[in-house]
């Protein structure tokens, strides 16, 4: 059967405007299919991002990384934004259905955390 032991469990933490990749570790998936899922802020719902390789939400800031025959599936947030934060699962569509959470905190850009200056000031 598939295990989600390997994954991670760290929170992670990003810049807004940076791209955040959130890590899956899926051994002996056999031809189970991979869900990545977030919590909707504020309720108990989740929406479905992504399933296998196909991005379902339909907001292209969202993709799946994954090479075939390797364990890790990657689910990439370009441009993340604040309200991005919140909790992500990886599931296993197994019956029942395995699932790992990983929380991402995602922060306002400041002159202390930033990588480098914007270029989108106009000094006029």
């Amino acid at each position: 059967a598939p295990t989600l032991e390997a994954t991670p469990l760290e929170p992670l933490l990003a810049v807004a405007g940076d791209s955040v990749l959130i890590d899956c570790v899926v051994k002996n998936l056999q031809n189970y299919t991979i869900i990545w899922r977030r919590v909707v802020p504020g309720s108990n719902k989740t929406e479905i991002l992504s399933a296998g390789e196909v991005r379902i939400i339909p907001d292209p800031r969202f993709s799946l990384l994954h090479q075939k025959g390797h364990e890790t599936w990657v689910l990439q947030v370009q441009k993340a934004q604040v309200n991005d934060s919140g909790r992500y699962i990886c599931e296993v569509n197994t019956s029942p259905r395995m699932q790992i959470y990983r929380l991402l905190s995602v922060v306002e850009r400041t002159p202390s955390n930033s990588k480098a200056f914007p270029v989108d000031h106009n000094y006029t």
